[in-house]
C-alpha cells in the first residue's frame, strides 16, 4: 500500500484473494484486515458509498470481538471517511474513540502489518474535523500533537502523512503559507526518499498551493499540475475536489479567471 499507492489494483488483488480465503475458511474475525484493506482501495478511489459498507462491517467484526485494536481500525476508518462525506459531529466521535484507544507502547508494530500508525490519522484527520466544526485552537493544537507523535514513532508513511495533513489544515484555514511550504517539502523529500509515489504527488499539490499562497503564483500552478498527475497515475481520487479548490485560487490570484472557473466545473 505504501509503495503502490492505496488504490493500486495490485491492493484491491490482493485483499480480495485474503477475504476470499478467510470466507472459505469461516474466520471471522481474521476477515478484518482484508475489509480494512479493501476499505481503503475504495476510498481512496472516492468510492465513498462502498467504502462505507467496507467500514460498517469492519466496525461490526470489532464490536462483536471487543477487541481494542480492532476498534481503534474501525473507528479511524469511519471517522476519516465520514470527514470527507462532510460529516463532521460524527467523524470526531469517531476519531476521539481512535485516539482514546491508541497506545504506542500496545501496538508497537501496528505500522507493518496496517501500513502506518493509525494513532496518528486519528490525531490530525481529528484536527481537521475540529477546525470544520469551528475549534480553531483546539485543532492546531491536536495537529502538533500528531506531528510530535509521528516523529516520534520514526515510522515514515505516517510521519509523511502528519506532515501532509498539517499542510491541509493551513490550506482550509487560509493560514501559516510559511509553514505550509516547509511541511510540504519536508513531506516531499521523506516521500521521495522512501519511495511513496501517491504522497509525493500530494506532497507537491500542497507544496505548489503554498508557494501561491507566497506570491510565487505560476510556479504554484506548475507545481500542483505536476502533483495532480502523479497522484492520478496511482488511482487516487479522494482528495481532488480539494486540490481543485486549491488550484483555482491560485489561477484566481494570477488573474487566470477563466481557467479558475473551468478547474472548478472540471474541466
Amino acid at each position: 500500500m505504501p509503495t503502490k499507492g492505496y488504490a493500486s489494483p495490485e491492493v484491491e488483488r490482493l485483499y480480495a484473494q485474503a477475504m476470499t480465503l478467510c470466507q472459505q475458511a469461516e474466520k471471522t474475525v481474521e476477515l478484518f484486515p482484508s475489509l480494512w484493506g479493501l476499505f481503503y482501495f475504495h476510498f481512496v478511489r472516492a468510492h465513498f458509498h462502498t467504502a462505507r459498507d467496507l467500514g460498517t462491517q469492519c466496525l461490526a467484526i470489532a464490536q462483536r470481538a471487543q477487541d481494542p485494536l480492532l476498534l481503534l481500525l474501525a473507528h479511524e476508518a469511519m471517522g476519516i471517511l465520514l470527514f470527507h462525506c462532510g460529516e463532521f459531529a460524527a467523524a470526531r466521535e469517531h476519531l476521539e474513540e481512535g485516539s482514546a484507544l491508541y497506545n504506542p507502547q500496545q501496538y508497537p508494530a501496528i505500522g507493518l502489518h496496517y501500513g502506518q500508525a493509525v494513532g496518528v490519522l486519528c490525531l490530525s484527520y481529528g484536527a481537521l474535523t475540529l477546525w470544520a466544526l469551528g475549534y480553531p485552537e483546539q485543532a492546531w493544537k491536536r495537529c502538533h500533537e500528531a506531528l510530535a507523535l509521528a516523529r516520534a514513532l520514526c515510522y515514515p508513511y505516517s510521519q509523511v502523512m502528519s506532515l501532509l495533513l498539517a499542510t491541509w489544515l493551513c490550506q482550509v484555514s487560509g493560514d501559516r503559507a510559511g509553514e505550509a511550504c516547509e511541511w510540504a517539502e519536508e513531506a516531499l523529500r521523506l516521500a521521495t526518499e522512501y519511495g511513496f509515489p501517491e504522497l509525493v504527488g500530494h506532497a507537491r499539490e500542497l507544496r505548489g498551493w503554498a508557494l501561491g499562497r507566497q506570491g510565487a503564483l505560476r510556479q504554484g500552478i506548475e507545481e500542483m499540475h505536476c502533483g495532480f498527475v502523479a497522484v492520478e497515475a496511482t488511482g487516487a481520487a479522494f482528495t481532488k475536489p480539494n486540490l481543485l479548490v486549491a488550484l483555482a485560487e491560485v489561477q484566481g490570484a494570477i488573474g487566470q479567471v477563466a481557467e479558475g472557473l473551468n478547474t472548478l466545473a472540471g474541466r
